[in-house]
């Protein structure tokens, strides 16, 4: 017996005890996952389901066919030699263009670019800043958004960019609002929020 803290001595090849409350919260938790791979799922709800929203105002069936087939096209030039998982995107700027991009890995994993900066990094090389679409593409048949760190720096263009997705077979789009993906990011505009109340 400890008798500092009034606990059981243990030998160090003897697995501590679990708390009951730990327990009872593993017991919580398989239970949990025991139902949910009896239960049969819910179909989305239509307005939650970002595949089944009509196109935003703006943006037409021929605007996401263009950045569908842009972002094939980066998709097969993707620089993945340590993921395997190429990523294609494609931009559509307020003038109408399309720029498309690429993720470029590193061995250096940190310093990887991904295809949805890219795109937009192309996009201001061309003098273009303002974009209005982005839509990115990988090789799977669901669809895979883009990450925290992409939608943050899509921020800095715009709070209401619209973000698709597309699969690979490019017979399934949906889409969110970049601030819809993201509604608690800081921003441009929590900067210029912030200095006005100074």
């Amino acid at each position: 017996i400890n008798a500092e803290y009034g606990e059981q001595a243990h030998s160090p090849m003897e697995p501590l005890p679990v708390m009951k409350s730990q327990r009872s919260f593993l017991e919580d938790r398989e239970a949990k996952r025991r139902k949910s791979e009896t239960t049969t799922p819910t179909a989305m709800d239509p307005a939650m389901d970002p595949t089944a929203r009509p196109l935003p105002d703006g943006i037409t069936a021929a605007h996401v066919a263009e950045l569908q087939a842009v972002a094939k096209t980066c998709l097969q030039n993707a620089y993945c030699p340590y993921s395997n998982f190429s990523v294609g995107a494609a931009v559509l700027a307020e003038n109408g263009q399309v720029f498309g991009g690429c993720n470029v890995e590193n061995a250096c994993y940190g310093l990887t670019l991904c295809a949805e900066r890219v795109a937009l990094s192309n996009m201001c090389s061309a003098g273009q800043t303002k974009p209005r679409a982005l839509l990115c593409m990988t090789k799977l048949t669901e669809l895979k958004w883009a990450c925290g760190a992409c939608l943050s720096f899509v921020l800095e263009f715009g709070e209401e960019i619209v973000m698709f997705s597309s699969n690979y077979n490019m017979d399934r789009v949906g889409w969110r609002t970049v601030r819809e993906q993201m509604p608690y990011a800081f921003s441009k505009a929590t900067l210029e929020s912030a200095t006005a109340q100074q």
